[in-house]
């Protein structure tokens, strides 16, 4: 997991700013792009609010970011302007004289509101960082992109409802990293992607993820205060912990062909009732790990569960694990309570740790061979007894019952019949247990169909 190391923010000379009562406004209109500086450098750290018309560039961001934190600027009007390839530039508002190394301290600036120009497409990498006391901006109708860390640590920002624009198609990693007061966002129809903790440590509660969403990366809502989320059909989650440690998320819905629950996914999240989907073929490692999910049955089709998927979630009256699963990860189900009792569907045990190890699926280990839930009634398919009690990770269970109720669809491989297999119980395809047996038919014996 991505580990962060948080700067204290100084809020340069606030006190004297908010002290200021006199206002120094100023309109230019430049002829040609980098003028900005000609035109104002007389008196720039005197102005207080500032329109600027005409070509914008990137020498010109410069000069307003010099303003913003050697001067009092802090309203910046751009709206007749045209910046120069329809980009805020990467860092417009970032300079390295705002690290302070000695401290380990960042300097913040004074930009409070900013307004920019229809037309903008891109807003650069760690355009707006670092901007502690923004409180106001007005993004353009037609940005299709936000940068990497574009608004990152923007602590003061408030919005109840921050709309993105229409044309938006890609939100960046750490986008909205920190925007503490960010409360709810809603993305257009058109929206692609959402990058690796784009809204981590945010305090946002509602957003929507439109049918057109593609990808989301790691961690994108990490710690976020998200309540609900609808993952849309043939949006890929790229990576891990996507929602992990949203505490106030208490519905999630993944969406019908989804194959892979990534690892972490809903880590630390409030889910209480949650469907995984029938074409899901594997959860990772950690997936649900402490969320108050109530474990029952799994979807047929499922064939891995990684260590630690369900571990601290809490068990429903029973828990199901279909035929097609073929391996459990440790303490992937060491969840809180007990069942009443494991249906195992599969002829063959799914695969567990090495015999020995201090853990199996379902808890620690102990001396004796025993686990938290070795005395659960296993419920298996007939004939299959034998090969769960021999089993790594199996073999704990005290109390293997070989129930008839369970069909015997999960019964693989046929082989010829030895004479070991005369000494086994043997059983119909029913299930039932036959004492003789007739030559050319198929009965199953230790979790095998045999050809006698």
């Amino acid at each position: 997991m991505k580990k962060f190391f948080t700067l204290l923010i100084i809020l340069c000379n606030t006190v004297s700013l908010m002290a200021q009562t006199d206002m120094e406004y100023r309109e230019v209109t430049l002829s040609h792009a980098g003028s900005l500086w000609s035109e104002v450098k007389n008196d720039l750290h005197e102005i207080d609010s500032l329109v600027v018309r005409g070509p914008v560039n990137d020498a010109d961001f410069t000069t307003m970011w010099e303003g913003t934190f050697y001067g009092r600027l802090s309203a910046i009007n751009l709206r007749d302007a045209r910046i120069v390839n329809d980009t805020v530039p990467q860092r417009a508002f970032w300079r390295p004289e705002q690290y302070d190394a000695e401290h380990e301290v960042i300097k913040g600036i004074k930009l409070r509101s900013i307004i920019l120009p229809e037309g903008v497409t891109c807003i650069g990498d760690g355009a707006f960082a670092y901007i502690p006391m923004l409180r106001s901006i007005e993004l353009p109708s037609t940005v299709r992109s936000i940068g990497a860390k574009a608004f990152y640590k923007c602590l003061w920002f408030e919005t109840d409802c921050w709309k993105m624009p229409a044309a938006l198609e890609e939100i960046g990693d750490c986008a909205f990293e920190e925007c503490l007061r960010v409360k709810g966002m809603v993305l257009p129809d058109g929206i692609r992607k959402i990058g690796k903790f784009a809204f981590h440590s945010t305090r946002l509660k509602s957003i929507n993820l439109p049918e057109s969403l593609e990808e989301i990366g790691s961690f994108a809502f990490l710690g976020s205060s998200i309540e609900e989320v609808t993952v849309p059909a043939g949006c890929v989650l790229t990576g891990e912990g996507h929602f992990c440690g949203c505490f106030f998320l208490t519905k999630a819905v993944l969406p019908e062909g989804i194959e892979n629950i990534p690892d972490n996914l809903f880590q630390d999240c409030g889910i209480q009732e949650f469907s995984i989907p029938s074409t899901v073929r594997s959860i990772g490692n950690g997936a649900f790990e402490n969320s108050y999910i109530a474990i029952s049955s799994l979807p047929e089709g499922l064939e891995n569960i990684g260590k630690e998927a369900f571990m601290w979630c809490r068990f429903a009256e029973t828990l199901v694990i279909p035929s097609s699963v073929k391996e459990l990860g440790d303490d992937c189900f060491a969840a809180s309570g007990r069942p009443s009792a494991i249906y195992c569907m599969s002829a063959v045990p799914p695969v567990c740790g090495p015999r020995g190890s201090a853990k199996s699926p379902f808890g620690p280990v102990s001396n004796s061979d025993t686990h938290a839930l070795s005395d659960v009634p296993l419920h298996v398919p007939v004939g299959c007894g034998d090969a769960y009690r021999e089993a790594d990770g199996w073999y704990t269970f005290r109390n293997i019952i070989e129930d008839p109720d369970i069909p015997v669809s999960g019964i693989i491989g046929v082989t010829a019949g030895s004479a070991a297999d005369s000494d086994a119980a043997v059983y119909d395809l029913t299930g039932r247990r036959v004492d003789t047996q007739q030559t050319g038919h198929i009965y199953i014996v230790k979790g095998r169909k045999v050809l006698f």
